[in-house]
Formats: C-alpha cells, sequence, structure tokens
C-alpha cells in the first residue's frame, strides 16, 4: 500500500506542477533486477536550490503548483522514506523550464518456490 502511495504522489505532482493540458508520461521498466516507475512532465523543472531541499519535510520549492493547489512541503520527503524502507531510491533528472522526470528505483522481487 506505501508503494502505491508513493507511485500515486509523484503523478499527483507531476500533474500539480505541470501546465493545464499538457501531457504527463508514466513508464515502468524491469531492467536486471530492478523495476523502474518514471514519471516525467513538462512543468517549470527545479533549480539547484530546491534539488537540495527536495527530500527533506516541509519544504515548499521555488515553483508553486499551476491551479492554485495547496503544498505542504511533505509529499516528497514521504515518497523519498517509502521508498528508501523497501530498499529503493528516487532518482531526479530536471531541466529548468522544460520539466521534470522523477523514478523511483526498486528491487525485483525474489520469489522462492514452495514444496507441499
Amino acid at each position: 500500500m506505501r508503494l502505491l502511495e508513493a507511485m500515486k504522489n509523484i503523478v499527483n505532482n507531476a500533474l500539480k506542477y505541470s501546465p493545464r493540458g499538457e501531457t504527463v508520461d508514466v513508464r515502468v521498466q524491469k531492467a536486471g533486477t530492478e523495476v523502474r516507475f518514471s514519471v516525467s512532465d513538462s512543468g517549470p523543472g527545479l533549480n539547484e536550490d530546491d534539488l537540495d531541499r527536495l527530500f527533506k519535510p516541509f519544504q515548499r520549492l521555488a515553483q508553486q503548483p499551476t491551479d492554485g493547489e495547496v503544498s505542504l512541503g511533505l509529499g516528497l520527503y514521504l515518497v523519498n522514506e517509502i521508498i528508501s524502507r523497501h530498499d529503493g531510491e528516487v532518482d531526479v533528472e530536471t531541466t529548468k523550464g522544460e520539466g521534470s522526470t522523477f523514478t523511483l528505483v526498486l528491487p525485483t522481487a525474489s520469489v522462492s518456490a514452495k514444496h507441499p
């Protein structure tokens, strides 16, 4: 349930910070022993100061949501906590003025065969 919460959060953020009518791209890939859940937007992107504060609690970033939505500054902090507790990491690629891609990188689950 927590992984789903983290995924929903980064999708919601992409929608919240993208201009109305723009597309948000969601991709899931399995690469070797990891699964990558990526969300890309065409929002304002992040500056260096924002990147330094991105995963800290109660940090509001320079960019504001495009439709006046409320931001408490906890979403990405919680995403990072959830993903870390599942032995994963959060990658961020961003270009100021062109958008961002947030990727949740998680190890694949190992399945052991059970014998009766």
